[in-house]
């Protein structure tokens, strides 16, 4: 997981979810492997790091703006799409 990764998973923690979503449960598993320090740095596999980008996307007014910064630009996901 880079640090952009860790730092979206993050982010997507303190957003509010649809109880018992695939959205909810993605993002709290992949906060809990950005916040665990004792486990190696393992990349992500393009289809979580393609789908942590779009939840990052789609939630991004949950996220204070000052924290969002270039992570929440729309050509990004655009490119991630493809």
């Amino acid at each position: 997981m880079t640090p952009e990764e860790r730092a979206l998973a993050r982010e997507l923690a303190r957003c509010r979810f649809i109880p018992g979503s695939f959205e909810k449960r993605f993002a709290r598993h992949m906060a809990t492997i950005a916040r665990d320090a004792s486990e190696p740095a393992k990349p992500l596999s393009a289809g979580q790091a393609r789908w942590l980008r779009i939840l990052h996307h789609k939630f991004r007014r949950q996220i204070p703006a000052h924290r969002c910064g270039t992570f929440c630009r729309l050509e990004e996901l655009a490119g991630a799409l493809k």
